[in-house]
């Protein structure tokens, strides 16, 4: 479904483009559809964005709670200067430069009537708590999604190769035994044999199947599977 959307966006900005050049660029978001990279990296937006949302408020929450003290306690510059005129704009001023500079280290440096150690508590408090525990916060969120993400592809990798996929015996149920898994996989469950006799089978009027094959034919026409070996080593005869 999303990948549908994505490609209904990108058609719809194709035609927007045939008037507006502006949203030719659009269409390097093609690369989300074709690079397994770029899908892993909306995977793990899409995996965690509770945790995402919830994080970025909390940030929100707290550049408002310093808005507050930047309007009402440290709202003076060094030339005598006013920083804000508002609680909006004290907001969007730390929302931007606090964020981006890692702090509050403006180039103009805020000179409050609280003195130098309110200044000093006032500026490492909100590096503290924003810039190295919120912002490591969402670091940590999307490398431990990064890594959880990897973890589940290595072990649905390692289940498809070492998984029979008719039988769903394992390598390791072969163990012991004289009995080769590649073997098996090549001769007694080859996947392709068990394709062309199901392709062969849908291609084949019913009323000339013979009765192991019709009975087969039913069991797909009922979505039935237990015609499959399953847990089984060998075919039954």
């Amino acid at each position: 479904m999303e990948q549908f959307f994505l490609l209904f966006g990108l058609f719809f900005f194709g035609l927007l483009s045939l008037k507006y050049r502006f949203f030719l660029s659009c269409q390097l978001f093609t690369v989300f559809t074709i690079s397994q990279t770029m899908k892993s990296v909306l995977e793990a937006i899409q995996h965690r964005y509770k945790q995402f949302f919830a994080t970025a408020f909390l940030l929100i929450i707290l550049i408002l709670f310093y808005a507050a003290l930047t309007l009402y306690f440290f709202n003076i510059n060094d030339d005598g200067s006013i920083l804000c005129n508002s609680y909006l704009e004290c907001f969007l001023y730390l929302f931007n430069n606090g964020m981006r500079q890692g702090g509050l280290n403006f180039e103009i440096k805020i000179n409050s009537q609280s003195g130098f150690y309110g200044e000093f508590i006032y500026s490492w408090i909100f590096y503290f708590l924003i810039i190295l525990i919120i912002l490591n916060i969402v670091n940590g969120i999307i490398v431990d999604t990064f890594q959880e993400i990897r973890e589940n592809n290595e072990a649905y990798n390692t289940e498809i190769l070492n998984t029979c996929y008719i039988c769903q015996l394992k390598s390791t149920d072969f163990e012991g035994k004289d009995i080769s898994f590649e073997g098996h996989l090549l001769e007694v469950h080859n996947l392709f044999d068990y394709f062309f006799y199901l392709f062969k089978i849908h291609n084949t009027d019913p009323h000339d199947l013979n009765s192991v094959d019709f009975q087969v034919y039913n069991c797909i026409k009922n979505e039935k599977i237990t015609f499959f070996p399953i847990n089984k080593e060998e075919e039954e005869d």
